[in-house]
């Protein structure tokens, strides 16, 4: 006679949310990501700024400096800047997804 009870009630109780990976959570801010910078003629970057926030401050900060990293590598070309700068950023998130999460006493 319990038993039916308990079994009704089990059905009664929704499941947990699915909760989402850390990195399919990192990797849709990264593509959300957009820099706008300026270059003077030796091709150093004198200026760059999120124009499109990641809503992460880390994650907007290193698009910069990954940025003008790569610009001083003298590649050349935009493209190939940019897929330096693609490189890093995965780098750079794949090492924060690789962190322990730090739990709360």
């Amino acid at each position: 006679m319990i038993l039916p009870l308990l079994l009704a009630g089990a059905a009664a109780v929704p499941p947990p949310p699915a909760v989402e990976p850390d990195i399919q959570v990192i990797a849709r801010k990264l593509r959300k990501i957009r820099v706008s910078a300026d270059a003077d003629d030796a091709g150093k970057i004198t200026a760059c700024r999120v124009t499109v926030s990641s809503g992460e401050a880390a994650l907007d900060g290193h698009a910069c400096d990954a940025t003008r990293q790569c610009a001083t590598r003298g590649l050349g070309s935009s493209d190939a800047i940019a897929d330096c700068v693609d490189q890093s950023m995965i780098a750079f998130a794949s090492a924060r997804a690789a962190e322990p999460i730090e739990k709360p006493n």
